[in-house]
């Protein structure tokens, strides 16, 4: 671990996907963002359930799988912050005139 580099590179295809959304309507848009935070949701759950279930008298564990579960904590809350401000930029835009009525 300590002799290689890790690979840095991520690909999101969450936010990939967020980038063609102009090609969906604004509602579609909306709703997609709006499924993406219910899925940040549930893995927040999963977070809290692990963090507490795990067995952190665990030496192997105690210090650097606390590490790692608040990286994902914070990660997750980044993650539902930016949808919620996202999803009020759509709400605060009108809709484009081909969407209307």
């Amino acid at each position: 671990m300590a002799e290689t580099e890790p690979n840095r590179v991520q690909r999101n295809e969450t936010l990939l996907r967020i980038f063609f959304l102009g090609n969906l309507t604004h509602k579609q848009a909306a709703d997609y963002l709006r499924q993406e935070a219910e899925v940040i949701r549930s893995r927040q759950q999963i977070l809290d359930h692990v963090e507490n279930t795990a067995d952190w008298e665990r030496d192997d564990i105690a210090v650097y799988g606390h590490l790692a579960l608040e990286y994902g904590h914070r990660l997750m809350a980044m993650n539902l912050e930016w949808t919620d401000w996202a999803i009020g930029q759509l709400d605060a835009r009108p809709a484009r005139a081909d969407e209307s009525g």
